[in-house]
């Protein structure tokens, strides 16, 4: 009887404790979205949805952005597809170059994110038979 009721409690206390990481997670989420949500990232959203081709979104990119930054961007883009296709962790290091925790961090965003990644791979037509 006593080992019912201990085995019980575990369960009720494992599911509590999922229940508080979900929340958790979404609270993390939700206040990273508040802070994006500004008035200056909302101009460069409407800057970004007024170009009409790879030339003009190449321009404004390169004025916009340093070298290093728009390649690291293009990074994490590659690494997150190489995360679909469930390569591991250590190939995508070798074929991208891009360090365990910039992988690690593209991850967070693939499982836990807004899902912008999904619906670029839609549109894409690139979703991977996983």
């Amino acid at each position: 009887m006593r080992t019912a009721a201990y085995g019980s409690l575990r369960l009720r206390l494992a599911n509590n404790f999922k229940k508080t990481l979900v929340i958790l997670i979404g609270e993390r989420v939700k206040n990273m979205n508040n802070k994006i949500h500004t008035e200056a990232v909302e101009h460069l959203i409407d800057a970004l949805l007024c170009l009409e081709t790879k030339e003009e979104c190449f321009n404004f990119l390169e004025d916009l952005c340093t070298v290093n930054e728009l390649l690291s961007l293009s990074q994490r883009f590659e690494v997150a597809a190489m995360l679909r296709e469930r390569k591991t962790y250590m190939e995508i290091a070798e074929k991208t170059g891009a360090s365990t925790a910039t992988i690690s961090r593209v991850n967070r965003s693939l499982n836990y994110g807004s899902d912008g990644y999904e619906l670029i791979f839609k549109r894409l037509g690139k979703i991977p038979n996983v």
